[in-house]
């Protein structure tokens, strides 16, 4: 009689662990998704599993997947893991709002597009990866992940839009690459674990309540190309701002009675670093690309490591090599 109970326990316990597998590790087949072809490619519209991980496969119906839609995981309170193929091309506004235990996204190389909100209130969500593919971005698309606590910002991104971290209480290091021209308005607002960032040079605007909340931030560098910032933008924290003497950052800071800093002028540039990562590599080879044919502006420490023969214009010889560079000739 024992012996059976035991084998009764065992088997009952085996079905219960095979089900709790099946449903942390499976795949999503295409049966989970609601979707629509368009102009020869799949267009996620909803998803219907209760996965903890999802796969979202690069095909349904025999066509690539290329957008995931408008809400389509929004509010799932299932989901722990999305990994997202490559194909993929855009992740509409408020994809993922409200997926309270979504802790981990694969952002694929080859999204160019993150709407508004599309991660807004993923409050499990630690850490993310953003591809460098990334060219544009809604507002609010990380506000309110209170576990969010690093990002490096995409270099073709060229601006923070409105309220992108607002509220993620977490937030401690923040990359920001050259080639940016603005910091938007209440892009940084109640990050109040945020103790120091980096404003790189070319960067034109600093928006209104930018900064505000965030009160353990210390110090924020500005550069010379700032020549305008909101006010407030730092209600409820004093940061002290630390730029180059005489420069619009100074007179901010004396016009609104904040500590500033004088930053020493630094003539050392890294040719080919357009970025200023610290790095020399194809990212840096795509933005002299688009600089060369006119759709971004360089700052000046860009327009130095972009001259790459020295010869004070920047045109497709420098490109040609940087490529030379990068390939090792």
């Amino acid at each position: 009689m024992a012996k059976k109970v035991l084998s009764l326990f065992i088997s009952a316990l085996l079905i219960i662990m095979s089900a709790v597998f099946m449903t942390v590790g499976a795949v999503s087949s295409e049966s989970d998704y609601q979707y629509s072809v368009e102009n020869g490619s799949v267009r996620i519209v909803k998803y219907t599993g209760s996965d903890a991980r999802v796969e979202i496969p690069a095909e349904i119906g025999g066509y690539p997947v290329k957008i995931i839609g408008d809400g389509s995981f929004r509010f799932n309170t299932s989901v722990r893991e999305v990994i997202i193929p490559k194909g993929v091309e855009t992740v509409e506004t408020r994809a993922f709002d409200y997926c309270t235990k979504l802790e981990t996204v694969n952002l694929p190389e080859g999204v160019v597009y993150l709407g508004e909100f599309v991660f807004n209130s993923c409050i499990s969500l630690g850490a993310i990866a953003l591809p460098d593919s990334v060219a544009s971005m809604g507002s609010c698309t990380f506000a309110g992940c209170t576990a969010l606590k690093e990002v490096k910002l995409p270099a073709l991104l060229g601006r923070i839009p409105i309220s992108t971290f607002s509220g993620c209480k977490s937030l401690e290091t923040v990359i920001i690459p050259e080639g940016y021209t603005s910091v938007e308005a209440g892009a940084f607002g109640n990050c109040i674990s945020l103790r120091e960032i980096e404003i790189p040079e070319g960067v034109v605007s600093i928006g209104k309540n930018a900064f505000n909340g965030c009160t353990s931030l210390v110090r924020i560098v500005i550069p010379e190309s700032v020549t305008s910032i909101g006010v407030p933008a730092f209600r409820d924290s004093s940061p002290i701002l630390a730029g180059a003497e005489g420069s619009y950052c100074q007179q901010y800071a004396e016009e609104n009675g904040m500590g500033f800093e004088i930053l020493e002028k630094s003539d050392a540039v890294n040719k080919g670093d357009l970025d200023g990562d610290g790095r020399v590599n194809g990212l840096d080879s795509n933005i002299l690309m688009r600089a060369i044919a006119g759709s971004i502006e360089l700052s000046q420490n860009g327009k130095a490591a972009a001259d790459i023969d020295g010869d004070g214009n920047i045109a497709i010889i420098d490109s040609n090599l940087l490529k030379r560079m990068l390939a090792g000739v």
